[in-house]
């Protein structure tokens, strides 16, 4: 039988058509380190130009001093994980001032600063006071907090962190979550308590069993777009919180399968509330939010931290790494910006705790390994592993492989470039038109063989 020159032409497209079903199928670009370490670049870029800051030491000396205890803390929290070299001396001494001259609320405030003190290794006396008198006083959060101090080698002459950790575990809702009050379980509460049980994940199976039904819970809530919703209402605080959990874990938040929902990810919910000049929104069209953007800000310290093989969020690796370039260099040239916000007229500070100090338990954290070196001011490199697996310590079968980081980390950037494009912003639209593209020139070129063909 005798085939057209049509019939050739619907039979190849056929085939082709065949073959594109059979391939994987198109989802949004993996972040990578590069884009995470864009996200903290542009918020203190935000930060440094909002608060009038030549660069990030004068922002800390200046703004972040002037509001210790209030909207200054989770910054300064980030950049000592995130690895920022600077004298921090100033502003322990004004927390200290804010500590003594103002009426602390409550147990869990009274952690919350000795918590801060703790990774700044200052004030020891305040926080042995606090270990003594504040775990355990006021609902799960001071449980939350306390274990954290605890998990990094301070001690309490009225528990320990096993007691502490048996007290979360009788406080875990039949759903599997944790919350501040009621039945259910909250996200963010039951993020939080994830991340501070995640270093006893590895050798307690109780541990474990409490920690894989939290994950469950975490899962089934989350939306098809890859965020979660606190009181009915989607938010990138609730997004942010996972993220610090799942690394805290060593789960990759990126690529874990329990938690990419519609091909979209924590991280990608995240930055549906990202603006344009680097700060977070509360709600969408609701302009910039103190909370989310710090939230926002530290989350991803977390997950840089988790991909370039450091411990989680809430662990003080001995001998950190210096900032990666750009943090280390002048920021934009400041604008012209209302005065900083005075303790009374700022936002509430976010509610959760600062990573500390004294001997880590890094041996119980989940790690991811790079295949890159950081590149610093001074001209030095961060020190990798060769490439490798980042494996859940408490779901060892769960061998999260780290994306294609796309030939290193940038070196050019400045803190300037707070806008990114809108795919990049969207996690990677770009790829679906590419793949469109490329599947649409495949068959045009056959086609065009084939229209030669006839011709001839």
């Amino acid at each position: 039988m005798k085939i057209t020159p049509i019939k050739r032409i619907a039979l190849y497209l056929c085939c082709l058509l065949t073959v594109c079903l059979l391939l994987p199928p198109l989802t949004a670009r993996a972040a990578g380190k590069a884009d995470v370490q864009q996200v903290i670049d542009d918020v203190l870029a935000y930060k440094c130009r909002s608060a009038g800051a030549a660069d990030i030491g004068a922002l800390i000396d200046g703004d972040l001093t002037a509001n210790a205890g209030v909207t200054g803390d989770w910054y300064v929290f980030g950049l000592k994980q995130y690895g920022f070299r600077h004298d921090y001396s100033g502003f322990s001494a004004a927390l200290k001032r804010f500590a003594d001259n103002n009426e602390v609320e409550s147990p869990v405030t009274d952690e919350r600063i000795a918590l801060l003190f703790a990774c700044l290794g200052a004030e020891p006396g305040y926080i042995a006071e606090v270990m003594d008198s504040a775990i355990g006083q006021l609902g799960v959060m001071s449980y939350v907090y306390g274990l954290h101090l605890l998990n990094n080698g301070y001690t309490s002459r009225h528990t320990t962190a096993s007691a502490v950790v048996n007290a979360l575990l009788d406080k875990q809702l039949a759903d599997g979550g944790w919350a501040g009050m009621g039945e259910y379980g909250d996200v963010d509460v039951t993020a939080m308590t994830l991340a501070a049980l995640a270093p006893h994940a590895a050798s307690d199976t109780a541990v474990r069993k409490a920690t894989d039904q939290a994950l469950a819970f975490l899962s089934s809530r989350q939306l098809e777009n890859g965020g979660f919703k606190t009181y009915g209402q989607e938010s990138p605080e609730s997004a942010a919180q996972v993220i610090v959990a799942l690394t805290s874990l060593g789960i990759d938040p990126l690529t874990d399968g329990d938690f990419v929902k519609g091909g979209h990810t924590a991280f990608d919910a995240m930055l549906s509330f990202r603006l344009s000049d680097g700060s977070f929104e509360h709600a969408h069209g609701k302009g910039g939010n103190h909370t989310a953007t710090v939230q926002a800000f530290y989350s991803s310290v977390a997950l840089y931290r988790f991909l370039n093989g450091q411990p989680g969020l809430y662990m003080l690796s001995a001998g950190e790494s210096p900032a990666p370039d750009p943090t280390t260099r002048q920021a934009a040239a400041p604008q012209t910006v209302p005065a900083a916000p005075t303790a009374k007229q700022a936002e509430p500070a976010a509610t959760q705790a600062p990573s500390v100090t004294a001997a880590p338990q890094s041996a119980t954290t989940g790690s991811a390994t790079t295949a890159t070196a950081a590149t610093t001011a001074a001209g030095t490199t961060t020190a990798t592993t060769e490439p490798g697996e980042a494996i859940s310590v408490i779901r060892p079968e769960k061998r999260a492989t780290l994306p294609d980081f796309g030939g290193g980390e940038k070196t050019e950037a400045t803190l300037t470039d707070a806008t990114g494009t809108d795919a990049e912003k969207t996690g990677g639209a770009g790829y679906y038109i590419g793949g469109a593209v490329g599947i649409a020139a495949v068959a045009a070129a056959v086609v065009a063989v084939l229209v030669k063909k006839k011709k001839r």
